[in-house]
């Protein structure tokens, strides 16, 4: 007896699957994933560059003009926000146009938005990528950062967890 009640093999089974389902379902984001993952692997195509899609991020959204690229909570319990967003999308008005006139546009346009730091991550042999970094004073363990990729002329933005920020660059990195 447990706490008064008959205990028999059937109860405890029938609590078992109980608490297997309700912890199961309580990780379910992690479950869905590892399913995401293993259907797509870890890069997607857009705009004719293979875009990593680092494990723990799944592309929540894909047309032609964009896609976003999202890390979910490992589990219910945890909250439903995600821990960090990417939005890629091509430059548009881009065909005919000087690139450095490009680059300095967008530059321009994302420094005078974010108030950011310019970070030039890489430059080599004309592969670029250019990022502004703002820091959000309503989370500070959170960051904004703005990249652009050329000579691809993909434009991304980044809003996440200070510490994933690497992951992120590493998506970045990958639209060069």
């Amino acid at each position: 007896m447990l706490c008064g009640f008959p205990v028999n093999s059937k109860h405890i089974r029938s609590a078992l699957v109980v608490i297997s389902v309700a912890v199961l379902c309580s990780f379910s984001p992690v479950l869905y994933i590892i399913a995401w993952h293993l259907r797509h692997g870890s890069t997607v195509t857009f705009s004719g560059k293979s875009i990593s899609v680092p494990l723990g991020w799944i592309v929540d959204s894909y047309d032609y003009t964009a896609i976003g690229i999202t890390k979910p909570p490992r589990c219910l319990p945890c909250g439903t926000r995600p821990l960090g967003t990417a939005s890629i999308s091509k430059l548009r008005y881009t065909e005919g146009k000087d690139e450095a006139e490009i680059v300095k546009n967008w530059y321009r346009t994302a420094s005078g938005l974010t108030q950011g730091t310019n970070l030039v991550l890489s430059s080599r042999n004309e592969d670029h990528l250019t990022c502004t970094r703002t820091s959000l004073r309503s989370r500070p363990d959170w960051v904004n950062l703005s990249c652009l990729a050329y000579p691809s002329m993909l434009d991304a933005e980044f809003l996440g967890r200070t510490k994933d920020m690497d992951e992120y660059l590493a998506i970045a990195r990958s639209m060069r």
